[in-house]
C-alpha cells in the first residue's frame, strides 16, 4: 500500500484495519469506451452541520480534492449538501431533485456520499467509463431485503430480490440524463405529505416507478465495511513519496470504502454521565422488561424504567401519561421534564431514551458519546422525517432506536 509505505511507523497500527488506498491504480480489466474526466463529476457529502459530522464530512471533501491536486487531475468540485441547501429536509434528497438539476445538471455524473465514505477517484472515474451518462444510470452497491420488513411497507413481500437499493455508505450516482428525468418528473407531479424513514430504500423505489422507471445497477467496486478506520491527514509531500516508492502495486477492485468500526473520540463518557430510561407500560412489564434486565440493562449503572403506572416489583416510574396505541410524546415529554426538573437525574449529563423492546451495547453507547459535548444542545439517534417531499415538514427521532 503507498500511503503506509511512506509512514513507516503507521504501518502496524493501520495496515491490520486499512484495506483501501485510493492511489492504487484501478483495476482496468473491465474499463469501458466512454472517456471520463474528473470535471465531468461532481461530488455531494450527505452532511450534518452538527461538530462532529461537519469535521468527519470536512475530511472526506479534504480528501477528494487532496487526491485532485497530488494526481494532477484538475480541481475537484465537492459540496457538503448542508450548506448548499438551506432546506429542512435536504437529507431525504428526494424535495432537491429540482434544485441538483439546477445548480449540477451540466456534469455527465452526480456523485454522492456519505460524511464517513472514501472513494478513489481514478478508480471511480475508470468505472463510469463503462456508462453512457446520456442515459438514465442509477448506480450503486445493491443492496436488497432478504425478507419484507415493515419500514419498507413490505412491498415485493413475493420476492424481496427483485428489488435493488444503494448502500449509501458505499457512493453512488445518477446520470446526467437520469437527473435531467426526474427533474422533469418531478416538477410535473403533485407530492402528498409522507413520512420518510429509510431514504435508500425510498429513493430507489421513487426512481423505479412502479417498474417504468430506472432500477439500481450493482457496482460490484463499490464497497462499505471493507476498512475499519479511515486514515489520519497526511501532508501532499507524505503521499506523493509513498506514491513514487510503491512496487509493483496489485490493482484494488474496490473504488469506495466505508468504516465498520465506531470512531475513536478519547476515553468512554463514564457511567456516572449516561442515564437510561426505558419507556414501557404495564401490559409489557412481564414479557419486555425482564429481557431488557438479562439483557443490557444489566450493564447500565442508572436505569430507570417509565411506565403508565408504578408497579414496585421492576421498579417502575410513573409517567403521569397514560399509555396509547398510536404517538408516545407525551410519555416522551413527561421523561424530558422528569430530567430537567429531577435533581437525582438531572445531575447526569446524558439521558438515553429507549423503548421496552430496543436492544443496545452500553459500552458502545459510552464510546460513542465521546464524540460530542454535553454542553452542546444536541440530540443523536435514528432521525425520521415527515411532509419533506410536500415542500414543509420537520424532522423528528423514532423511539425504537433510542
Amino acid at each position: 500500500m503507498a500511503i503506509l509505505k511512506a509512514v513507516c511507523f503507521l504501518c502496524v497500527a493501520v495496515a491490520v484495519v486499512e484495506a483501501f488506498d485510493p492511489y492504487a491504480p484501478p483495476d482496468t480489466t473491465y474499463k469501458g469506451e466512454d472517456e471520463v474526466t474528473l470535471k465531468d463529476v461532481v461530488f455531494l457529502i450527505r452532511s450534518q452541520s452538527t461538530p462532529w459530522h461537519l469535521i468527519k464530512a470536512q475530511a472526506t471533501k479534504a480528501d477528494i480534492e487532496q487526491q485532485a491536486r497530488i494526481q494532477k487531475l484538475g480541481t475537484a468540485q465537492v459540496f457538503l449538501l448542508h450548506e448548499q441547501y438551506n432546506h429542512i429536509g435536504y437529507w431525504t434528497l428526494l424535495p432537491l431533485i429540482p434544485r441538483l438539476h439546477k445548480d449540477f445538471g451540466s456534469y455527465k455524473w452526480l456523485f454522492f456520499c456519505e460524511e464517513d465514505s472514501r472513494v478513489s477517484i481514478t478508480g471511480l472515474l475508470n468505472v463510469l467509463s463503462r456508462y453512457d451518462s446520456q442515459k438514465d444510470w442509477f448506480l450503486a452497491r445493491g443492496l436488497h431485503d432478504k425478507s419484507a420488513t415493515i419500514i419498507h411497507h413490505f412491498r415485493f413481500i413475493e420476492d424481496t430480490s427483485k428489488f435493488k437499493y444503494p448502500d449509501f455508505e458505499a457512493g453512488w450516482l445518477f446520470s446526467q440524463s437520469l437527473l435531467k428525468s426526474l427533474a422533469a418528473r418531478w416538477e410535473s407531479e403533485e407530492h402528498k405529505a409522507d413520512f420518510a424513514i429509510d431514504v435508500k430504500h425510498e429513493l430507489a423505489y421513487y426512481i423505479w416507478n412502479d417498474g417504468k422507471g430506472t432500477s439500481v445497477t450493482h457496482i460490484p467496486e463499490f464497497c462499505a465495511g471493507n476498512i475499519g478506520l479511515n486514515l489520519d491527514f497526511m501532508e501532499d509531500d507524505i503521499i506523493a513519496e509513498g506514491i513514487s516508492t510503491s512496487v509493483n502495486e496489485e490493482p484494488q477492485k474496490c473504488v469506495t470504502a466505508h468504516p465498520s468500526k465506531l470512531p475513536m473520540c478519547g476515553e468512554p463518557v463514564s457511567q456516572d454521565d449516561v442515564l437510561f430510561a426505558v419507556k414501557t407500560c404495564e401490559k409489557f412489564h412481564k414479557d419486555r422488561v425482564p429481557i431488557v434486565k438479562k439483557t443490557w440493562g444489566q450493564y447500565a449503572a442508572n436505569i430507570i424504567y417509565v411506565s403508565d403506572i408504578e408497579d414496585s416489583s421492576i421498579p417502575t416510574v410513573a409517567s403521569g401519561v397514560p399509555n396509547t396505541e398510536r404517538g408516545h410524546c407525551g410519555k416522551s415529554m413527561a421523561i424530558f421534564k422528569m430530567f430537567r426538573s429531577d435533581a437525582k437525574y438531572a445531575q447526569h449529563k446524558w439521558l438515553m431514551l429507549t423503548d421496552d423492546d430496543t436492544i443496545l451495547s452500553v459500552a458502545r453507547v459510552q464510546k460513542l458519546l465521546a464524540c460530542y459535548d454535553s454542553n452542546d444542545a444536541v440530540v443523536l439517534g435514528e432521525r425520521y422525517g415527515y411532509a419533506h417531499m410536500a415542500g414543509y415538514g420537520y424532522d423528528y427521532l423514532t423511539g425504537g432506536g433510542g
